[in-house]
């Protein structure tokens, strides 16, 4: 009878065990695998700023280039390709660092133009706008939707 007992009884605490913590698991999984989408979502977040913030600084540019204050415009341009070297160090999108490649090539003929003083050279900078726009919109994050490119 005793040992009856003590069957029982342990079998009551494999219960007790088993009823507390399987919710308790479930419901720990569950805010992890929320937890792993959240991070996801910011990480991508994070990258879309970094582009909106290029972008912001190239429009600066571009606008003292129109403007044909071309000493601001090369204050601006050594920022905003000295911000483009350091995105690409630090993605590991492949996509990401050719296109942001392909904008840093440009350096030394938006600097030549800038010292020349060639209206010439915002068709080079309208070009790379268009390439960061690229950038963004490719960008997948989930639940929002890509801003529409905006027409000249």
């Amino acid at each position: 009878m005793r040992r009856l007992g003590f069957i029982l009884l342990a079998a009551l605490l494999v219960v007790v065990y088993v009823v507390g913590y399987w919710p308790q698991h479930s419901q720990l999984q569950k805010t992890e695998s929320r937890l792993q989408s959240v991070s996801s979502q910011l990480t991508d977040a994070k990258a879309r700023l970094e582009i909106y913030s290029l972008s912001d600084r190239l429009v600066r540019l571009i606008d003292k280039v129109e403007e044909k204050n071309f000493g601001d415009a090369q204050k601006f341009s050594s920022e905003f390709f000295d911000q483009v070297s350091a995105e690409m160090t630090q993605t590991n999108d492949e996509h990401r660092k050719s296109v942001l490649q392909a904008i840093l090539s440009k350096r030394d003929a938006v600097t030549a133009g800038l010292a020349n003083g060639a209206s010439a050279t915002t068709e080079v900078l309208h070009q790379s706008l268009g390439e960061l726009r690229s950038l963004v919109d490719s960008a997948s994050v989930p639940g929002t939707t890509a801003p529409p490119p905006k027409t000249n």
